[in-house]
């Protein structure tokens, strides 16, 4: 019987766990992707507060445009539940997922 090295198998233990619950976003960063990915289904379905039948605030989110594209832009620190001032973070009925957030700050960084 072959006896593992202790070397060997700490290693490969080290391995499993730094597979362990690391996600990989292989999404561009692009307002394509983000619309797409995060806005339409997230926030503009329809029933949602931004589709063209509720349009809260007015805000019409269900179309990919340049209109589109400013205000969320305009609202990345909601979206990101970063606003200095306290502005209530989006969506409202619970936080973005850290993938969700990252895309979405590294599109807005390659604006």
């Amino acid at each position: 019987m072959t006896q593992c090295k202790p070397a060997f198998l700490v290693g490969s233990i080290a391995a499993a766990l730094a597979a362990c619950g690391v996600e990989t976003d292989d999404r561009p960063p692009t307002f394509e992707v983000v619309f797409e990915t995060i806005i339409k289904p997230g926030c503009a379905r329809a029933g949602f507060c931004h589709s063209s039948s509720a349009a809260v605030e007015g805000l019409k989110l269900d179309v990919a445009n340049s209109e589109t594209r400013a205000a969320v832009k305009a609202s990345i620190c909601r979206l990101t539940d970063s606003c200095p001032g306290g502005e209530e973070p989006m969506p409202r009925d619970g936080r973005l997922s850290d993938a969700d957030i990252a895309l979405i700050e590294a599109w807005a960084a390659s604006e």
